[in-house]
């Protein structure tokens, strides 16, 4: 549809939504914008002409003031006909004062799919009210709140999350994408380490030139030789210009072999601020040092800034909103999937994660080709998840040994002494209470303090 016959389309309704008092405007499934009525403009505090037929991509750093102001406005990504979604708005301009935050309401329209996004504000949606809706709106207002604050994290499931971890997370990623040092990320395989390298390599205060492409390595594949291989196109990019700069990814850094270790601490010597690499490793920076495989003076000089990530069973509590940040992330155009059901997120909650982030990531793809509906139901996910049954603590504890003497003993001890307290210390008396010879307490007692004193 050209840019005319959308003006076209658009005009009737335009005249409806102008005599609005509060702020309309709207935007095509695609992200374009199609209509902004006076009292939107008024409180943008701009004029139309720039941002209409404006197309912004959420997912990608702004390319210009208008960008990032587009990319504010845009609506929640899972909608489908019939079901408004209200959210709160805080657009983003260059300014020191800039317009207040707004509660928007976005209406979908469509046959059978979202053609347009109507976004009305200060307007309250009274329809079908269920769980799973409340949750949906819930989830998806912390969602924006997350992105409004951390507008470049839009992509990153490791660092959505509203616990005092993830938050934590989340500065330590915006301080190490706001430097060019050297990053050193601690956490368990599948942690999303790849997701959060690509956050801190994306820096905001430059142009995507500015810097090459993440460049990955397995550390744990590699020998001397097979690291300079990886590595030829990265010093090529280096050597061919004075102010080339260059990003390398070191999976697995701490099973690096010893022979390659020295090749690349030279080329962290050789090119100095230019080379910047991103650290994953399951061992701490203070467990590498103390390793007798790992070059001391390499890990000082690649852990410039460590960042530790929680593994999702430390942050279980963020699990809902990392579940429908994946959805939202996952979702088609038009694929009608809105959220996950209680149960089976009740589902997921229990299960130990052993692939951490990665695992859930693939749980949730898995889930939305199994689903036909738009809510995620315990039946779509997958089997080892469905099946697993968290370990019974009674059962558990029922199976231990028992050390049948030591346990009589020990109850034996807890008489005696009951006995002699309520006697106030009187044997006799306490002999009598037990129904023994006083003869026989006073060599049960010293039995005792013999057992005491060779278990000690």
């Amino acid at each position: 549809m050209s840019a005319g016959s959308r003006g076209t389309s658009i005009r009737p309704l335009g005249k409806i939504l102008e005599a609005i008092g509060e702020p309309v405007y709207v935007v095509t499934r695609d992200g374009r914008f199609e209509y902004f009525n006076r009292a939107a403009l008024e409180w943008l505090g701009c004029e139309s002409q720039p941002l209409v037929d404006w197309k912004s991509t959420p997912d990608r750093d702004p390319a210009s003031a208008i960008d990032a102001l587009a990319q504010s406005l845009q609506p929640p990504k899972i909608l489908r006909c019939g079901r408004p979604i209200a959210q709160p708005i805080a657009p983003r301009v260059d300014t020191l004062q800039g317009p207040a935050s707004r509660e928007m309401l976005f209406i979908p329209l469509g046959e059978t799919a979202v053609e347009f996004v109507v976004a009305v504000g200060d307007c309250h949606w009274s329809g079908e009210v269920t769980a799973e809706s409340i949750d949906l709106v819930s989830l998806s207002r912390q969602l924006a709140a997350i992105r409004q604050q951390y507008p470049r994290l839009n992509q990153l499931g490791p660092l959505v999350g509203a616990s005092g971890a993830a938050e934590h997370l989340r500065r330590q990623a915006s301080l190490a994408a706001e430097c060019s040092s050297n990053v050193f990320l601690v956490g368990r395989s599948g942690c999303g380490g790849d997701q959060l390298a690509l956050a801190i390599q994306r820096r905001p205060t430059e142009s995507p030139s500015a810097w090459s492409s993440l460049t990955p390595i397995d550390c744990a594949l590699m020998d001397a030789e097979l690291l300079e291989a990886a590595l030829s196109p990265v010093i090529a990019r280096l050597g061919g210009s004075s102010t080339a700069r260059a990003t390398v990814l070191l999976r697995n850094l701490d099973r690096l072999a010893v022979e390659a270790q020295s090749p690349l601490r030279h080329r962290l010597v050789e090119f100095g601020s230019r080379l910047r690499c991103i650290s994953l490793s399951e061992l701490s920076v203070a467990e590498c040092l103390r390793s007798e495989h790992l070059d001391g003076d390499l890990i000082y000089r690649l852990a410039t800034l460590e960042i530790a990530v929680p593994s999702l069973t430390q942050r279980i509590i963020d699990l809902p909103l990392i579940v429908q940040f994946l959805i939202e992330r996952r979702a088609k155009p038009n694929q009608i999937i809105d959220g996950i059901s209680r149960p089976a997120l009740d589902l997921l909650s229990t299960y130990p994660w052993p692939g951490d982030f990665d695992e859930l990531d693939a749980a949730i793809r898995h889930s939305m080709r199994e689903s036909g509906s738009p809510v995620i139901q315990p039946q779509h996910l997958p089997l080892a998840i469905r099946s697993y049954a968290p370990p019974d603590p009674a059962a558990t504890a029922d199976d231990r040994p028992i050390d049948l003497d030591r346990l009589l003993a020990r109850i034996e001890r807890e008489l005696i002494d009951r006995a002699l307290e309520r006697s106030d210390g009187n044997r006799a008396e306490a002999a009598r209470r037990l129904g023994i010879s006083r003869s026989r307490l006073l060599r049960r007692i010293d039995d005792n303090n013999d057992s005491t004193e060779v278990e000690g």
